[in-house]
């Protein structure tokens, strides 16, 4: 006697949970692709404003007092900052550079923890490091402050900050991280250090 085969009927909806499974590992398959490729593009742009370009450092001799610059070419904020230092017409040398990770060991060696944001400018006197990070642009600044005094001094304020003042007054604010949060008072702090005592080269 012929035994008939015996198969398993497919569960009703078989077919579209199959089909909206398969869509669904596709679409999360999709969107991974997506991110790596998202990640690799911001990696990339962030290799390209740090190892870039040739180091802008003027001769110097061991008895000037030097400063030193990190800033990115597509940053406003840190043209706007070249200018100002520049205004100043300082006798203190300015050593430039695109290529931030030429300072990170330094910065890292005075245990001042710096993120690759940029403008940023530090410098060496007595064996501390005095340092200044970002600036407002010109649509920012409010009387050399990043939109306004009362408003940089609650930012400091809100990032945990230490006020600077003097007399009584607000000038700028020193970060938990060891820079002062960038404005014209702190960049004219640090320049009038190095031009009444030695900030020496690195």
């Amino acid at each position: 006697m012929e035994r008939e085969a015996y198969t398993h009927p497919a569960p009703p909806g078989r077919n579209s949970f199959n089909s909206g499974f398969i869509h669904g590992i596709v679409m999360e398959r999709n969107s991974f692709i997506l991110l790596v490729l998202l990640i690799l593009l911001v990696l990339t742009a962030f290799r390209d404003i740090f190892s870039k370009g040739e180091p802008s450092f003027p001769d110097v001799s061991e008895n000037d007092s030097v400063v030193y610059l990190a800033y990115s070419e597509t940053c406003p904020h840190c043209h706007t900052l070249i200018r100002y230092i520049q205004s100043k017409q300082s006798s203190v040398k300015v050593m430039s550079t695109t290529q931030g990770a030429d300072f990170k060991t330094t910065l890292d060696g005075y245990g001042v923890q710096w993120g690759f944001g940029v403008p940023m400018i530090f410098a060496i006197v007595d064996g501390q490091l005095l340092g200044v990070e970002g600036f407002p642009d010109e649509s920012q600044d409010i009387d050399g402050y990043f939109m306004g005094k009362d408003f940089e001094r609650r930012l400091c304020d809100s990032r945990g900050g230490e006020p600077q003042l003097k007399e009584g007054d607000y000038k700028f604010c020193k970060l938990p991280n060891g820079f002062f949060l960038g404005n014209k008072n702190a960049v004219d702090y640090v320049l009038s250090v190095c031009e009444s005592t030695q900030c020496v080269s690195i």
